[in-house]
């Protein structure tokens, strides 16, 4: 299952390089909260102006990443690389160039090659301008994209989506309880209410020393969410008043 998808529209980037300047202001890395990119020259752009075929497309946005070919030498191909901070099962873009104008580049995720073509009539797989993504059976750290036979090219709206096998909101990679049940509330790392402190025993095993030490533990649980805003406070009544209701920690072994 797949968290929650992401799309990086490169609002909140800062503005980098000209438009048709061939490169100039460019850079060959950038750092974004989600991944980073790295061309084999300078040719990274964040632009707020049209150029050629590329343009915004976000809704009340103005700004696009741009990869700016004129910045290599005739003859050399440029390369974009889409580095994520933790692998992804999904990745996908919107290609601003809506304008045909034979423009093809070449998209590698997980060893495999797609090209991108903005013109139906010659394209073999019908694909045309717009959205285009994929979703992987295994993760990958990172997607490629190469100038092809044309490589001025923008792109928006970059969606990702990292595993999340429970379905809780909390990515695989940080989900330290990969198994709550559907629709359960939980903590920063993936784990509900219930998982913290189970009926059976302390999480950290054996059981119970009394109903008292359950009833405890619930309580200072349910505190801690609701102080970090995952309950009210009127539920967290409700699930120690449920608590001292139940059985657990009764049954536990009396030492003399």
């Amino acid at each position: 299952m797949l968290s929650s998808f992401t799309v990086e529209t490169f609002e909140t980037a800062p503005l980098i390089g000209n438009v048709l300047s061939g490169g100039e202001g460019a850079v060959e890395s950038l750092n974004l909260p989600h991944f980073t990119l790295y061309a084999n020259l300078p040719a990274i752009e964040i632009l707020d102006q049209p150029t050629l075929q590329a343009h915004n497309t976000t809704p009340a946005g103005n700004r696009f990443l741009n990869f700016d070919s004129w910045a290599f030498p005739s003859g050399t191909d440029g390369e974009l690389e889409f580095e994520f901070t933790q692998p992804v099962f999904a990745f996908g873009f919107d290609y601003t160039g809506v304008t045909p104008g034979a423009r093809t580049f070449h998209v590698r995720v997980s060893g495999q090659g797609f090209y991108l073509l903005n013109q139906p009539t010659t394209s073999p797989t019908g694909l045309v301008d717009g959205f285009w993504g994929i979703i992987s059976s295994t993760p990958f750290p990172f997607a490629e994209i190469d100038d092809a036979e044309d490589g001025f090219f923008g792109i928006d709206q970059v969606t990702f989506a990292v595993p999340d096998s429970d379905g809780d909101g909390v990515p695989d990679s940080q989900d330290v309880c990969l198994d709550t049940p559907a629709g359960a509330v939980v903590d920063a790392q993936g784990c509900s209410l219930d998982q913290l402190v189970p009926c059976a025993g302390p999480r950290t095993g054996g059981t119970w020393r009394n109903h008292g030490e359950y009833v405890s533990a619930i309580a200072e649980t349910a505190e801690a969410f609701l102080a970090a805003g995952l309950s009210t406070e009127d539920q967290a009544d409700a699930i120690v008043r449920t608590a001292a209701q139940s059985d657990c920690g009764k049954n536990a072994t009396r030492f003399k």
